[in-house]
């Protein structure tokens, strides 16, 4: 029933028709609030998602990069201010190469049931970088049984989503994203007194008519009976 009224409620207040939006309940398999969630489009730093899975995967967090910086202090400020040279470092370095740590990331989304997503630079910045909010939903799901991701990701300070980890305390996972092709973006994983949900916007054209999307679906989801 929400699926018919609530994109109409919140989604008609956004100045960008193409907008993808979707509230997932994880723990039931419903779509609470579903818009145009199964378009392909770009993804922007959302990718990094990926990015740290595949790091997690392949080095230690106390291994060293160059043998000048940490693992964990690349994803970090990877996953915290969404640092572009971070995740470039990590693809450069991993055993088979750049072009190795792409088709692992490939290759994870492939593992993960992604058909419809695909990697070809490790930090988002151009536009072939693609997946719809119906996949994003998983990848943010499977990003939160990252132990190390639900950490840095949820730190406020410096944060590129700052606003919202400041009023939403029970964000597990935060990751927003930018690019003139993908717009403003934002995947969220949230806990519900124990049940999670997975919230995707993709192509808002502004931060504050994302972060204000964002509000406004985390209530109907802290609304939820």
């Amino acid at each position: 029933m929400r699926r018919l009224i609530v994109p109409l409620l919140f989604l008609a207040t956004s100045a960008n028709a193409s907008l993808s939006v979707l509230v997932y309940d994880i723990n039931t398999g419903h779509h609470i609030v579903s818009e145009n969630a199964e378009v392909v489009r770009p993804v922007a730093s959302i990718t990094k998602l990926m990015t740290a899975i595949v790091s997690l995967e392949t080095y230690s967090l106390d291994s060293r990069v160059a043998r000048r910086v940490t693992v964990r202090d690349l994803l970090t400020t990877l996953l915290v201010q969404s640092d572009n040279h971070a995740s470039e470092m990590l693809a450069r370095y991993h055993p088979d190469g750049r072009r190795g740590f792409l088709a692992a990331m490939n290759a994870k989304a492939q593992q993960l049931g992604l058909k419809n997503t695909h990697f070809d630079d490790p930090s988002g910045l151009i536009s072939t970088n693609t997946s719809t909010a119906v996949e994003l939903a998983k990848l943010v799901e499977v990003a939160g049984q990252y132990e190390f991701i639900r950490y840095a990701s949820s730190q406020v300070e410096r944060n590129t989503n700052k606003p919202i980890l400041e009023r939403f305390r029970n964000i597990l996972v935060s990751k927003t994203g930018f690019t003139t092709s993908a717009g403003r973006c934002v995947a969220l994983l949230v806990d519900r007194a124990g049940s999670n949900h997975a919230i995707i916007i993709l192509g808002e054209p502004t931060r504050h008519a994302r972060d204000t999307l964002a509000q406004n679906l985390l209530l109907t989801v802290s609304s939820i009976k």
